[in-house]
């Protein structure tokens, strides 16, 4: 039996389930026989730097990143990428056979189909020139081919994924991009990629002209080398760098780098470190087409307001989800700043644990279509705008000159002012504490020697709308503490009415009507004091 072949240095290679470089092949003193030098993609997998017992054998990357190992069954070496092609699409045809039994790869072997003609399907998929989307992750592909190799044999590929593959360096992806003058699609995530220096990137030239979307999260490319890829890349649309530990988007001297890239439309960093919002804005804000940003699981806590000409009016979609910020002061300059957004996400933050949060978030964002995925139609926006505003005069913010808080002026003239707060005047009885809210015209009546107020209710069979008149065929009167919740509240109205299924509905100044929803909040919070108008609809 032949010994196999010996290993190149610098072959790529996957040992149980592990990827690594070879850096090594020889005796290492005090052993027998011959050793592997491994280089591994974790920096935490081997147990020293690549010496042993005070000498050197080869330098890994890290300090506890290299290891040395036999040559054993376990060891896969990478291949080149015509050959992990042909392995993957082209199958031998299985001859006369009509009927074939295949197993469902979903089933993990329980479910056995039967089917018909599949060596037509294995004829066509031989056609390796016709293919447009190859998917190579998880395979062992390490290298590219002689040149115009690749070109001849699969020249019209669109879209191709190398993720979690043994490629390393951008040279070797370079040298497999520029065979596929029609590639507009590559992905490489969690492949530990090497890039050079500046002065000797530039075979990088060309390779990528037509290239529309690059996916390299898990790389462990840091910012500055993203942004020396991407510069080869004209036509870029979409970037995903994700996963790839940035702390910061400066240079060298720390300080935000301009990215000019004019096709660039969405960029995705999420489930970095970055914590500067200013400096993401200085760094991205002039892409001119840029539309959609997403930071999610990041570390942004502060949003300072804009200055003067920095907001980025031309932003559709934005993803905070799962940061840290935790005021509303926050949520108002990120308003501030993205003046056009359509689509925000900002759920997993402190603030939007906050009650209201919803509403509010859609009250400081006038041109918002759709927050966490969920469609604002336009009565949610008009409730919202409403509600807002009524919390406004509930908390008693007097809006005196610069100090009007946020949209005054624009939602009073949209919806015109809340109602004002009323005084309650209160004594040692627990009558003269009671809410008098009243469901139709106003009209108190004060004839008990108590003095209290009566609630009274009229019903409606459909959503109220504006000037409509309440019919007052059955009034029912109620009594209430301002502290009852509104669960508890909507609880009497179903036990007076009798009716399992209402919903209440609160008259605001301008004769139109927003529905009560917060079940956890009292009464007073909600602004339902005497003089307030409800409505409860049968459903």
């Amino acid at each position: 039996m032949q010994p196999p072949p010996p290993i190149p240095l610098g072959t790529r290679i996957l040992h149980n389930g592990q990827t690594g470089t070879v850096k090594y092949v020889g005796p290492v003193d005090g052993t027998t026989g011959i050793w592997l030098g491994i280089d591994w993609d974790d920096p935490e997998r081997g147990k020293h730097d690549g010496s042993k017992d005070n000498k050197r054998y080869f330098t890994a990357r890290n300090p506890h990143s290299g290891s040395f190992i036999r040559r054993s069954a376990n060891l896969q070496c990478g291949v080149s990428f015509l050959d992990a092609i042909r392995s993957k699409y082209l199958e031998d045809l299985h001859g006369g056979q009509k009927l074939e039994t295949v197993i469902l790869g979903s089933s993990q072997g329980a479910i056995e189909v039967e089917a018909v003609n599949l060596d037509k399907i294995r004829s066509k998929l031989a056609r390796l020139d016709r293919l447009r989307a190859v998917s190579l992750d998880s395979t062992l592909v390490s290298s590219a081919d002689p040149p115009g190799n690749i070109k001849e044999t699969c020249p019209n590929i669109q879209s191709l994924d190398l993720s979690l593959s043994l490629v390393c360096e951008w040279q070797v992806v370079a040298s497999i991009a520029v065979e596929l003058p029609q590639l507009q699609r590559l992905a490489l995530n969690r492949n530990p990629l090497v890039i050079g220096t500046p002065d000797n990137i530039s075979f990088m030239a060309s390779h990528f002209d037509n290239l529309t979307e690059l996916e390299i999260n898990d790389t462990l490319l840091g910012w500055p080398n993203i942004q020396e890829i991407v510069g080869f890349m004209p036509c870029l649309q979409s970037l995903e760098a994700g996963f790839n530990h940035l702390q910061n988007l400066g240079g060298a001297g720390g300080t935000a780098t301009r990215m000019v890239h004019p096709a660039l439309r969405s960029l995705n960093l999420d489930t970095n470190e970055l914590s500067d919002w200013v400096e993401i804005m200085q760094t991205f804000g002039p892409i001119p087409l840029l539309e959609k940003l997403n930071f999610s699981s990041n570390q942004l806590k502060d949003i300072p307001p804009p200055t003067q000409g920095s907001g980025i009016s031309y932003l559709r979609f934005l993803s905070l989800s799962a940061n840290s910020i935790a005021s509303w002061n926050d949520v108002e300059n990120l308003s501030r700043w993205c003046t056009g957004i359509q689509n925000i996400s900002l759920r997993d933050n402190p603030i939007t644990k906050e009650p209201h949060a919803r509403s509010t978030v859609v009250s400081y964002f006038p041109t918002l279509r759709t927050l966490d995925g969920t469609a604002i139609s336009t009565r949610e926006r008009n409730d919202s705008e409403r509600l807002y505003l009524a919390s406004l005069s509930k908390n008693k913010q007097n809006p005196v000159g610069d100090a009007r808080p946020f949209r005054w002026d624009e939602l009073c003239e949209k919806h015109g002012e809340p109602n004002a707060v009323v005084s309650v005047t209160e004594d040692d009885k627990l009558g003269s504490r009671l809410i008098g809210s009243f469901i139709s015209d106003l009209v108190f009546d004060n004839s008990k020697a108590n003095g209290t107020p009566e609630l009274r209710l009229y019903q409606t069979t459909k959503p109220p709308e504006k000037q409509m008149t309440l019919h007052q065929d059955q009034e029912i009167v109620l009594n209430v503490l301002p502290s009852m919740t509104l669960r508890n509240f909507l609880g009497r109205v179903k036990r007076a009415t009798k009716i399992k299924n209402v919903v209440l509905w609160m008259k605001m100044r301008d004769d139109s009507y927003i529905p009560l929803r917060e079940a956890d909040r009292t009464l007073d919070w909600i602004g339902l004091e005497t003089g307030s108008q409800i409505v409860y609809q049968i459903r």
